[in-house]
């Protein structure tokens, strides 16, 4: 059994996903276009996944709209090195900046428990 106390939300998905459908993780990367190694860190939040992947994943496993709503969600913050510049924006901007990425964030043990499940 893998060890997936690594992975972001989404990694956690596809692994649950992999294993309903018995679906091996290099045939999932070759389905979507990419490299074994590539999936393997987009799973495990090295790397951010770039939007069109996102699109090729939801046609993939054919999601409901819940779910593709909640792994378009997840794939934003699934790469480790999202920054943001506040620099030049005044402070109402950044306040309902920062306040819209508040209302967005969840806790990663409550995205666990609540794993969409298609």
């Amino acid at each position: 059994m893998k060890d997936t106390s690594q992975y972001t939300p989404l990694g956690l998905w596809l692994s649950e996903q992999c294993r309903q459908r018995r679906e091996q993780q290099k045939d999932l990367a070759r389905a979507l276009g990419v490299s074994p190694g590539f999936l393997s860190s987009l799973i495990h939040g090295h790397k951010q996944w770039p939007a069109a992947l996102v699109e090729r994943l939801l046609r993939h496993y054919a999601v409901s709209a819940e779910t593709g709503s909640w792994i378009r969600a997840a794939s934003l913050v699934s790469g480790t090195d999202l920054r943001l510049s506040l620099t030049g924006m005044v402070r109402r901007d950044r306040e309902r900046l920062l306040a819209d990425l508040l209302a967005l964030s969840v806790p990663i043990e409550r995205l666990r428990r609540e794993l969409p499940h298609d």
